[in-house]
């Protein structure tokens, strides 16, 4: 499993401000750019409609999102992106990949699960495991990353892939207060609230929720993603202009220049003679499994 990893150095916040491509414009063409699982049952697939997008019902509550081939697209689209950080020096053998999306990459066996439930894998089975953008889904931070303890093989790897979520990002004076996308976060936290979301969690947050559940050699990666073409590296510029082409936003951010923090957080579950029981991971619950929930 090959990686491109980028220039970065692990455990920097890295503060350097973006330079912007003053040349950039506002004009943008949006035209452009196993044995535990079970048959999923008709509940399954019910759905409800609202402003014109597809949501699924049995995650309503949990999962923001719509699940139309819209947001299909654009989450096929985010996997444009680097798709880990992790070096690996043999490829894995057991591969997990909780939040996969439409699972368009590396995809062998699809299962529709809650996460936040108690999980069917064997224990200490999976030499890799990898979560991506799962901050409006999970609400017990703890309890997820203690299970993914218990389920990665002794030695294995796993990497959490999160971003900043209360707000977006910005070193000019591009983005003042009274306009649209402030405004919207504005509107928008006090929503999260209300659902239990802990959207205020940073890079170096996780970071220390990994190591507290017992992983060992957690690198923290932190970029800046701008949000539009407006940077002035090539590399940024497009990465910029695939992201503004998922948010769908065109609420100026081609104009202002804003961006957001991606965080990588990649760790390595000890050996057998360092293995240790940490006061963090929680004991499993008696709580019987349920196949039926999608995560």
């Amino acid at each position: 499993m090959s990686t491109n990893v980028p220039d970065v150095v692990p455990n920097d916040p890295n503060t350097a401000p973006i330079e912007p491509d003053n040349g950039v414009t506002s004009d943008w063409d949006e035209q452009s750019v196993a044995t535990n699982t079970q048959s999923l049952t008709e509940s399954i697939m019910e759905h409800v409609y609202e402003n014109g997008r597809r949501y699924h019902l049995k995650s309503k509550d949990q999962y923001l999102l719509p699940s139309d081939e819209t947001e299909k697209n654009r989450l096929d689209m985010v996997h444009r992106g680097h798709l880990t950080m992790t070096k690996f020096v043999e490829d894995p053998v057991n591969v997990l990949d909780c939040g996969c999306g439409a699972g368009i990459w590396a995809l062998v066996k699809f299962e529709l699960d809650n996460l936040e439930k108690k999980w069917t894998f064997p224990k200490n089975h999976f030499n890799f495991i990898h979560s991506r953008h799962l901050n409006m889904s999970i609400r017990d931070w703890r309890r997820y990353l203690g299970q993914i303890f218990r389920h990665t093989a002794p030695g294995g790897c796993i990497e959490l892939t999160e971003h900043i979520n209360n707000r977006w990002c910005c070193d000019d004076d591009t983005m003042p207060d009274n306009s649209p996308i402030p405004m919207y976060w504005k509107a928008l936290l006090p929503c999260y609230k209300e659902l239990g979301m802990n959207v205020g969690l940073h890079g170096f947050d996780y970071k220390l929720l990994v190591e507290e559940v017992g992983f060992e050699d957690v690198k923290l990666y932190t970029f800046k993603i701008p949000i539009g073409p407006w940077a002035q590296n090539r590399r940024l510029k497009r990465l910029g202009t695939i992201v503004a082409e998922t948010c769908k936003t065109g609420l100026e951010a081609y104009a202002q220049h804003a961006y957001y923090f991606e965080y990588f957080i990649s760790a390595r579950k000890p050996v057998p003679e360092a293995v240790f029981q940490s006061p963090s991971v929680q004991p499993e619950e008696s709580e019987a499994p349920n196949q039926s929930e999608a995560s």
